[in-house]
């Protein structure tokens, strides 16, 4: 059923459209098994061949945990292959409801942040069994379509990440905004520190090199064809992605 289950929603992503392989009910699942259907979907993407980049963290504010009934964050798999440079041009038809955040975005070495910068994170914002749960949320990789990174600093250049703003821009104008503080309860190290517990319970962690996404500070925003999306903050500067 696991493999069923991650199989489906491989091919819902790139396809668009939910053919069954089982009948299970992917809103019965406890989490620990959606993570288990997670596992199986990275597996997929891997066939490709791709390779893994990082880590993102999701649902880091507390109104999105309570609308998905959960208690703590989500954590999923950002793969090689969709990790962008600033200033790239991609095409709105490659995702499944394009959405977008503005994000911080780490650097890792010897286990730890050594660099950061500005992000956006890209989407897939759909949900194929029905409503919205938290099961496939974490079964489809946290809707995880990608992410644009700008220009990493030295993290010791920065007195503090908590008071960072993050700005999302469409076409010029700022729809978002957001301070490091806000993810989570107490900023981005909170997360780091959760996501580093959360690895060790499935025999994972941290590697030289991964990016890892702590969660954004501002809301999810779906884009179009034509879009132009900035992330930015005053402190680690901006990074662009237009949409074709």
């Amino acid at each position: 059923m696991t493999v069923l289950l991650a199989d489906e929603l491989w091919h819902a992503r790139a396809s668009g459209e939910l053919v069954r392989l089982t009948d299970a009910a992917i809103d019965e699942l406890s989490i620990e098994a959606a993570y288990d259907v997670q596992d199986a979907y990275v597996a997929r993407q891997l066939e490709r061949p791709d390779a893994t980049a990082g880590w993102k963290v999701g649902c880091t504010s507390a109104p999105i945990r309570r609308q998905f009934g959960l208690t703590q964050p989500v954590a999923a798999r950002i793969f090689r292959s969709q990790v962008h440079a600033s200033g790239v041009r991609l095409e709105v038809a490659s995702f499944v409801d394009c959405a977008v955040e503005a994000e911080i975005v780490f650097r890792i070495a010897d286990g730890r942040p050594a660099a950061v910068g500005i992000a956006v994170e890209l989407h897939h914002y759909r949900f194929f069994h029905g409503r919205p749960s938290s099961q496939e949320l974490v079964a489809g990789n946290a809707l995880q379509a990608g992410v644009v990174v700008g220009e990493f600093h030295d993290l010791t250049s920065l007195s503090s990440l908590d008071d960072v703003r993050t700005d999302l821009v469409v076409n010029g104008e700022v729809v978002a905004t957001g301070l490091g503080r806000d993810i989570l309860d107490s900023g981005p190290a909170e997360s780091l520190s959760w996501l580093r517990a959360h690895l060790d319970g499935r025999g994972l962690s941290l590697a030289d090199g991964d990016l890892v996404l702590p969660g954004s500070a501002v809301p999810l925003v779906r884009v179009h064809a034509g879009d132009v999306v900035e992330a930015r903050a005053a402190e680690l500067g901006s990074c662009v992605v237009t949409f074709g």
